[in-house]
């Protein structure tokens, strides 16, 4: 169902472009699956406890929830690296740093520009 609505909406879309000579904006491929991972992502973003996400996915294991089905890109992390840059444990776990943007934070992330890696990706 969600497959054919996204076929409709860019069938309409090229129509759209085609008639107002411009290029056609055409939504991805969405499943119910990647509105899953979406889900899962949108609720760590907006602080939900990671253990009640746990409990809200019907995971299991906490690393399921927290490892395969949260992603968080760069944008989030930086905004949360402000939110802690006033706290008193942030300026005891980073002594000799001014900011976090002196800390470099796509090597935060993992080296990787398009956000945050697992462990095993970093070889830890």
């Amino acid at each position: 169902m969600l497959y054919d609505i996204v076929k409709v909406y860019n069938r309409q879309e090229e129509q759209r472009a085609q008639a107002d000579g411009k290029a056609p904006v055409l939504l991805p491929h969405i499943s119910l699956h990647t509105l899953r991972h979406t889900f899962c992502s949108r609720m760590v973003e907006i602080g939900v406890e990671p253990k009640v996400l746990q409990g809200i996915m019907g995971h299991s294991n906490i690393r399921i929830t927290m490892d395969a089905y949260t992603h968080i890109d760069e944008t989030h992390a930086a905004e949360q690296m402000k939110l802690a840059e006033g706290k008193p444990a942030f300026s005891m776990l980073v002594p000799y740093r001014k900011s976090t943007e002196s800390m470099g934070l796509s090597k935060m992330l993992g080296g990787k520009r398009g956000g945050m890696t697992r462990g095993k990706d970093r070889g830890t």
